[in-house]
């Protein structure tokens, strides 16, 4: 399998792209030494190309394209996450797995149980890397975007405004599962996840105002980052 690698911007003269990106260019000279004519892929999201290398240098390298793939189809099912930030490496686990699985959307949100309350800049940018790195590796296009940290009630305001089904995992819900409630004709899913101890009944009520839909993730009481990726599982790979 052909290394990849996420390019936000191609500039393409006479078959050829010219990459500046620093990291990429540290991944093809000190990680993978790549040599002339070596191949490699770059993508963006309206394409991907199949590169041989012709020269690099310290700052730049010049690639021949081989071959051009149109963008990939992305999952029918849009979905935009909106999870309570967590302790130690369980968002950044969330980010990668969610990103693997085809979440379009990442929203983080403080709430009544939340104990990390901030972000900060080097993580942001830790967060970002992880999002481009998952996406090069499960041979995605379209990196996911990362929205800014939000308190519980102006995530619930955002996520009110956009089309599509809304919904809240919560632990009391015990008469409709997630499974049961998915309308299979909607397009744009949105789906609060909450930390570790759940969403108090205050916020349960609160999202139920805005017309959100309570459910179940089972039987069982998940770890916040699992009951994330079942819920993005169920409802990304399921329809």
């Amino acid at each position: 399998m052909l290394p990849r690698f996420y390019l936000p911007q191609v500039n393409i003269t006479n078959d050829q792209i010219i990459i500046s990106d620093k990291e990429i260019i540290d991944q093809l000279t000190k990680v993978l030494r790549l040599k002339t004519n070596d191949l490699f892929i770059v993508f963006a999201p309206q394409a991907e190309y199949q590169l041989a290398l012709k020269e690099i240098g310290d700052k730049t390298a010049i690639a021949t394209i081989i071959e051009t793939q149109p963008a990939m189809r992305e999952p029918g099912q849009k979905l935009t996450l909106y999870q309570s930030l967590l302790k130690k490496d369980n968002f950044e686990w969330i980010l990668q797995k969610g990103t693997e699985l085809g979440i379009s959307c990442f929203v983080p949100m403080i709430t009544n149980h939340t104990i990390v309350r901030e972000i900060s800049e080097n993580k942001l940018k830790r967060y970002h890397k992880i999002l481009t790195e998952a996406t090069e590796q499960c041979g995605g296009r379209q990196v996911p975007e990362l929205k800014n940290l939000l308190p519980f009630n102006q995530a619930i305001a955002a996520a009110a405004q956009q089309p599509g089904q809304k919904l809240i995992a919560w632990e009391g819900q015990t008469d409709s599962t997630l499974e049961e409630k998915l309308d299979p004709n909607v397009q744009y899913y949105h789906i609060f996840i909450g930390p570790e101890g759940g969403f108090s009944p205050q916020e349960v009520e609160l999202a139920k105002h805005d017309n959100f839909t309570p459910v179940s993730l089972g039987n069982r009481i998940l770890r916040a980052e699992t009951a994330a990726i079942a819920a993005a599982s169920l409802i990304l790979l399921s329809q």
